[in-house]
């Protein structure tokens, strides 16, 4: 997927039941967020695919993905909703460091069995020097990216650890590793105060803890203050 260059904030829901679920999301809607990630939180997949389902029937129009955490990379694909937007895994079996052989080997086999699913058009998030994934020396973080990026639609990076932000260095060597060929999303560590240091390189914002008043509920106005600013950036750029 060629990257359009507009900056997109995906506040991210933990969902456990219904309610709560229906209620975030109209937070992240009514204040600014492009899309929103339903992430399993204390429930198994069949309960979220049930909640999607209700979230999806409100907003029918609405940018909605789904990271199915209690599956690997190949069985959510099948579950996957054809209606969902994207589908975000951060397996450590997906990618690889240039001194293993054979190098991204399972990301290349994801990306395989993605094709087998072209009535899905969605996109796929897949972490990159992620999180709980091996450490990724940052004298091999470029060539990783580069050779990881092809078997993804976008490529997403995190700190050592939730609501821990990448050094910008970091997102700097990914983002002139991928350039504009893919888009390059952020998923830990975005508060309204440290999001101006990623947004020169990054395109996605993926976010909870620094927009959450708790696990399981957005609050209004950091939803609003951070798309704001990077809504704003993007409009300047």
């Amino acid at each position: 997927m060629k990257n359009t260059n507009k900056k997109r904030f995906l506040p991210v829901i933990h969902v456990e039941k219904l309610y709560e679920t229906e209620e975030n999301a109209k937070i992240a809607f009514d204040n600014g967020a492009d899309g929103i990630f339903l992430i399993i939180y204390n429930i198994q997949t069949y309960k979220l695919l049930e909640i999607y389902d209700r979230v999806r029937i409100l907003y029918p129009d609405r940018y909605i993905g789904l990271n199915l955490l209690d599956l690997g990379a190949g069985s959510a694909l099948r579950q996957i909703p054809r209606t969902a937007n994207a589908l975000w895994v951060d397996s450590p079996a997906l990618v690889g460091s240039p001194s293993n052989w054979p190098f991204c080997k399972k990301a290349r086999e994801f990306w395989e069995r993605r094709q087998q699913y072209p009535d899905w058009e969605g996109e796929c998030f897949v972490g990159v020097a992620f999180k709980h994934q091996p450490t990724i020396p940052m004298a091999e973080l470029a060539a990783v990216t580069k050779a990881s990026a092809p078997f993804m639609d976008v490529v997403v990076t995190s700190g050592k650890a939730t609501g821990v932000p990448p050094i910008p260095r970091k997102l700097e060597i990914m983002r002139e590793a991928i350039g504009n060929e893919k888009r390059l999303a952020q998923a830990s560590g975005i508060t309204p105060k440290n999001v101006f240091d990623s947004l020169p390189f990054i395109d996605d914002f993926i976010a909870n803890t620094g927009v959450s008043r708790s696990p399981t509920e957005l609050e209004p106005r950091l939803v609003r203050v951070t798309g704001d600013i990077i809504h704003n950036y993007s409009c300047r750029n």
